[in-house]
């Protein structure tokens, strides 16, 4: 009998420790879901400010267009399209910046030393998300533009 109640009792003990393992492992797992969620938002926000400037463009573009009459817009030429004012630099020149993290890079709008000098820590870790726990440190790589970006 007493073995059984040996027996009874690791079993409800070991229940109580699994339960109770398994909600501080989901509280933290819901909590680094929560984090990453708004870390993600804030990213969609910047994403969507960078857009509106141009849709703004556009819609002007076209409002131009539409209340032009017809035989002016065949005469007249279509605009050019505007060319950057400075080429694209190699990223990856940087210590710690690499193709993923360039393209990343890019595609945030971010295609110069200095384009990239004159973002904020908090800016580079909204761009990057994830990958900015392997940096060894955000500000280090602000630094190595602003020296990339005088030399040029």
């Amino acid at each position: 009998m007493r073995a059984f109640k040996v027996f009874i009792f690791g079993l409800l003990y070991g229940w109580f420790f699994k339960i109770a393992f398994d909600r501080i492992y989901r509280e933290n797992e819901i909590e680094d879901i929560r984090n990453e969620n708004a870390s993600l938002r804030d990213y969609i926000r910047s994403l969507e400010m960078q857009l509106r400037p141009k849709s703004l463009e556009t819609k002007s573009v076209q409002r131009a267009t539409s209340d032009a009459p017809r035989a002016e817009r065949q005469d007249t030429p279509a605009p050019a399209p505007a060319q950057e004012t400075s080429e694209k630099d190699d990223l990856k020149v940087i210590k710690g910046i690499g193709p993923a993290i360039e393209r990343k890079l890019n595609n945030a709008g971010i295609h110069t030393f200095a384009a990239l000098s004159q973002l904020s820590a908090a800016d580079l870790e909204n761009i990057l998300g994830s990958q900015v726990k392997r940096l060894q440190d955000e500000n280090d790589l602000i630094k190595q533009a602003k020296r990339l970006a005088k030399k040029k």
